[in-house]
């Protein structure tokens, strides 16, 4: 890929560290409740998935999973 084309990828798009990935499914799976929306064979992929993970937790969880969510944030 030449530098214009590595410049022109939205970071929001990059793919995830598969570390974040698996804490970010584990968190779905814990917290069903805030991914009422979710569809049951979507992947988390990108770092966009990672943010929308950590913003569902903190509008529909509780203070576990708003902990859970800070967590997972840092790691961004």
């Amino acid at each position: 890929m030449s530098e214009k084309a590595i410049a022109d990828v939205d970071p929001e798009q990059q793919d995830a560290a598969p570390e974040l990935v698996a804490r970010a499914e584990a968190l779905v799976r814990k917290f069903p409740e805030c991914f009422w929306f979710w569809h049951p064979e979507a992947d988390i992929r990108t770092i966009a998935d990672i943010r929308l993970v950590t913003d569902n937790l903190r509008q529909y969880g509780r203070k576990p999973a708003w902990y859970d969510a800070q967590d997972l944030r840092r790691c961004l």
